[in-house]
């Protein structure tokens, strides 16, 4: 009998002890906050993965845009994916041809694009653009839409008349939503 008094008197003091413990532990860890992320809004909801977006580029006079699908909302970077050519158009003496291919927006309000393009400049000279990118308002009604300087290599041309690269050019990067507009964005 004074082995199980011994013995119960044991066990509640280790269980006082691990409960103490566990008590410590959680009075002392603090909940993770979430995880920011941006939030494409079409007509105030967040937009469904999936959809149509379309993916614009405004250089030189010429407006290039790529239909492709909404593959990501709602995360730290939103992505897009594009594919098929959907229009393009240029003032007389220049051109553009190709495609982005994707996009992904940060919740700091970074727009990241890839591409294959050729802008035709007067000479005629051709640049290739692969890649831009610009900033962008992550808490706004209209927001997906941000200027930039470019950089773009030399595809082909005359020698003696196309600069190596085209620096400095403005441009403009538009995602829009069901050809309607710019989404509106947020952050959470």
């Amino acid at each position: 009998m004074k082995h199980v008094k011994l013995f119960g008197a044991c066990l509640v003091a280790v269980l006082a002890v691990a409960g103490i413990g566990a008590n410590t532990a959680l009075a002392t860890s603090k909940p993770k906050p979430p995880k920011p992320s941006l939030v494409l809004l079409y007509e105030g909801a967040p937009a469904p993965a999936g959809e149509t977006a379309y993916a614009g580029l405004l250089i030189d006079g010429c407006v290039l845009l790529t239909e492709g699908t909404l593959t990501s909302n709602q995360k730290k970077s939103d992505a897009t994916a594009f594919s098929t050519p959907f229009f393009s158009e240029c003032e007389e003496g220049y051109a553009i041809t190709g495609k982005v291919s994707s996009a992904k927006l940060t919740e700091t309000g970074v727009m990241s694009v890839k591409a294959a393009i050729t802008l035709t400049v007067p000479g005629p000279c051709n640049y290739k653009i692969s890649k831009y990118s610009v900033t962008f308002n992550p808490k706004g009604t209209e927001s997906t839409i941000g200027e930039g300087e470019l950089i773009a290599k030399r595809k082909s041309g005359k020698e003696k008349s196309c600069a190596a690269d085209l620096t400095g050019v403005s441009f403009t990067a538009v995602l829009l939503n069901h050809e309607q507009g710019l989404y509106g964005t947020e952050t959470t």
